[in-house]
């Protein structure tokens, strides 16, 4: 049986797409090593906007409970900034929690700032993208050196254990190539 060349072309043609079909599938499930490597529990503080216009810099992200609200994309600090969390049990409210940032030398001195600049109080709390609740700056201490803040809560137990389980591994992540 003789080929034409347009047959060849088809055939070729085919061949081709089937083969780009087959291995396409295989081609998405690949990891290319980064499974279990995404963070996990990552927290950002935000700027709240009051009065949103729609500018490239806010954007409309959810809450917990549904409602949206309108932030500053870019944070003030991130888990890129913190070294770990500890969940501190709470002396107000049992079963809840507030929680202790070890801040490297980039969280502490926005931190800092933060806690010194009431004008822009509250602030939010993002976890993974979405609005948790409000931080007030102004309630939270540092320590001498400002590389630990408190944030006095309350958060709940599955939220606060949570961040405090993914918080070192987040960082790690963040500074990897460092």
């Amino acid at each position: 049986m003789k080929f034409s060349k347009i047959n060849k072309c088809a055939f070729s043609a085919v061949l081709g797409l089937l083969l780009l079909f087959i291995s396409g599938c295989e081609t998405l499930d690949m990891d290319f090593g980064m499974s279990g490597d995404i963070p996990k529990w990552t927290v950002s503080i935000n700027e709240i906007v009051k009065y949103p216009r729609g500018t490239l810099g806010e954007k409309k992200v959810q809450s917990f409970d549904g409602r949206p609200i309108w932030v500053r994309k870019h944070y003030e600090f991130c888990s890129k900034s913190i070294k770990s969390i500890e969940a501190i049990p709470s002396e107000e409210k049992e079963g809840f929690y507030k929680l202790r940032l070890k801040l490297d030398r980039h969280g502490a001195l926005v931190a800092m700032r933060l806690c010194n600049d009431p004008a822009h109080d509250p602030w939010a709390l993002l976890i993974n993208g979405v609005f948790y609740r409000t931080v007030d700056f102004a309630d939270a201490p540092l320590n001498n050196d400002h590389t630990e803040i408190e944030l006095p809560g309350p958060f709940g137990s599955t939220v606060a254990n949570n961040l405090e389980k993914y918080s070192k591994e987040n960082y790690e992540y963040y500074h990897r190539n460092d």
